[in-house]
């Protein structure tokens, strides 16, 4: 897996959200799929099989901490970055220690997400070559 063939699913209730990193990235060169709940991205986990997934927070239904365990067990090397807009740091605590790679604020800042993207497939590549 190259950077630029790296696939990314984007989880967010917000349909302007979803746009708006969708556009951002695929002029990255990222393969993105959409999901606007837990349960379409729980079916677009195995069809999609992503490398990256960002997951907000605060969703109607499952919310992303609470989903994040479960992504983590369908595929253990899937990196999870939370995307939120919350600052609470129980919540955030709760998702790191479930295995999120990293957190990012809403509004998102592109440049800071191009890194924690960048940072997340680099540290699935050593994890694979262990």
């Amino acid at each position: 897996m190259t950077e630029t063939n790296a696939r990314i699913l984007i989880v967010d209730d917000e349909r302007t959200t979803r746009l708006m990193l969708n556009k951002g990235l695929q002029k990255e060169g990222y393969e993105i799929e959409e999901a606007v709940d837990g349960e379409e991205a729980l079916g677009k986990m195995k069809e999609f099989d992503p490398h990256v997934i960002l997951l907000d927070v605060m969703m109607p239904g499952v919310t992303g901490d609470e989903l994040i365990g479960t992504l983590k067990e369908l595929q253990p090397r899937v990196e999870v970055i939370m995307v939120t807009a919350i600052e609470k740091e129980e919540i955030l605590a709760e998702c790191r220690r479930k295995g999120a790679f990293g957190v990012i604020s809403k509004p998102v800042n592109f440049g800071d997400l191009r890194t924690r993207i960048k940072e997340a497939l680099e540290h699935r590549r050593k994890q694979a070559a262990e």
